[in-house]
């Protein structure tokens, strides 16, 4: 699984910069309610159930963000995605990005096609391999190698997109027990549900095998019993690599350690 925390804030064109300044600038201005949080709350006396709120205010920022991951450019998106894990990670202002709006774009990053992007040219794929066997390169030729092709940034704003959604899931489940009480299940929560979709059903087995990795970041005690059942399903799976993510996410719940790559 990539790890969020070594991604930095990538060198913006300055009209860029001006441009999400005044983004920031209408940003700082919004003020999020609780009532217009990404989701509202109604539990009977066993467990809470998640709705939709019938009218959501969303920030200048998110929907800023929503079009930048809808768009389908990976460079985009990959500015995007970093600027969401630094909302959620900010003490203020973080519940803005808990919206359904940007949870959905995030899915729809995950769902996209890349089969028909570009990939690494020949001469890219010729550097790497000399990178490989530890010939010495000049740096012209070293950038070109390193150089991520549309196609490989798109797959791992794929597996970023799945750490967020497992980010987001998270403060969600905290944000419920805060308000009421109880705990939420894995059947109770539709991101936990789009996740464990992702993992079954998705067509390349490196994605199902994130998306277990990002299930496993959401290793709390009342998923346990959910998740383990998902995990040693996945472990008899043929699939090398699928079987390797899932017996590292069922060896994270009992060792109660964060999955990590």
């Amino acid at each position: 699984m990539i790890q969020m925390q070594d991604v930095t804030v990538f060198d913006m064109p300055i009209e860029v910069q001006a441009q999400e300044q005044r983004i920031a600038e209408l940003d700082r201005n919004y003020n999020l309610s609780p009532s217009n949080s990404a989701y509202t709350y109604k539990y009977e006396t066993k467990k809470p159930k998640i709705v939709q709120p019938k009218t959501t205010a969303i920030s200048p920022m998110v929907i800023y963000l929503t079009e930048k991951l809808r768009q389908g450019n990976p460079q985009e998106q990959k500015r995007a995605l970093v600027a969401i894990l630094q909302g959620l990670n900010k003490k203020k202002g973080s519940a803005q990005y808990l919206d359904s709006s940007l949870t959905d774009a995030l899915f729809f990053v995950i769902d996209q096609d890349t089969s028909k992007m570009q990939g690494p040219t020949r001469q890219q794929l010729r550097y790497r391999k000399q990178l490989r066997e530890n010939k010495r390169l000049p740096k012209e030729k070293i950038d070109i190698a390193v150089q991520l092709s549309d196609k490989e940034m798109a797959e791992r704003n794929k597996a970023y997109s799945l750490y967020l959604v497992a980010k987001i899931q998270s403060e969600l489940c905290n944000q419920i027990a805060e308000r009421t009480g109880l705990q939420p299940k894995v059947n109770d929560l539709p991101i936990v549900q789009r996740l464990i979709k992702v993992s079954q059903t998705n067509k390349d087995e490196n994605i199902r095998g994130a998306a277990l990795g990002a299930l496993a970041l959401l290793n709390r005690p009342e998923f346990e019993q959910d998740l383990s059942v998902i995990f040693s399903k996945a472990a008899n799976s043929n699939d090398k690599i699928i079987k390797e993510y899932a017996e590292r996410a069922l060896k994270s719940l009992s060792e109660g350690d964060p999955f990590e790559e």
